[in-house]
């Protein structure tokens, strides 16, 4: 695997995510509200009071209120897992990308497992709850639950995944943790010197 760190511009971070969770979330241009909200929910899953309802918005404003909302779940996915930033690329998308669902976000035993380390456990977790099994089991080929299902196994595979092959740790840190262990080994060598070394020498 290479060495390459794991750095990505805000700009690439942006259209990939977006085109991604375009996908998965669909674009509206028209703002729409469903029962039992209280606001109007427009572009890429943009809820709030801001939403004007009889509006049409365009691309450049649907893509502002995207990065608006993408930069806010990067900073809660950021306080919430551990070492987010040194994960493979896949898992970064699709933990945020559940993030934006709320589905991640609304399992703190799946982001306990993660923080532990534990990839391989936390991808069964994910999966382990009652609206994945009732969506699975009620899932055709065109059913709308379908989609939101291959989301859920996506995160649940990037999970296992990078247990599997995680990535490198970054450049300097490796570099660190040698400094440190170059220094342990010039210690031990001269305490072995002095331990070895005739007297009166």
């Amino acid at each position: 695997m290479s060495d390459k760190k794991n750095v990505y511009s805000k700009e690439e971070r942006l259209n990939r995510l977006m085109e991604r969770i375009k996908e998965e979330e669909a674009v509206k241009y028209k703002p729409y509200k469903l029962k039992g909200e209280k606001h109007y929910t427009v572009g890429i899953g943009h809820y709030g009071p801001d939403v004007e309802p009889n509006k049409i918005y365009s691309d450049e404003e649907i893509k502002k209120l995207f990065k608006k909302d993408l930069n806010k779940k990067i900073s809660r996915v950021n306080r919430e897992i551990k070492n987010f930033k040194s994960m493979n690329p896949e898992t970064q998308d699709s933990i945020i990308s559940s993030y934006f669902r709320g589905g991640l976000s609304g399992s703190p035993d799946t982001i306990d497992m993660i923080n532990e380390g534990n990839f391989e456990e936390a991808s069964k977790e994910f999966l382990d709850n009652a609206e994945y099994k009732r969506r699975k089991a009620r899932m055709s080929k065109n059913h709308p639950d379908k989609g939101v299902v291959e989301r859920m196994e996506r995160l649940s595979t990037a999970l296992h995944n990078e247990g599997q092959h995680p990535l490198p740790r970054k450049m300097e840190e490796r570099e660190g943790h040698l400094i440190i262990d170059r220094i342990k080994e010039r210690i031990k060598a001269k305490e072995n010197r002095k331990k070895f070394t005739p007297e009166g020498y």
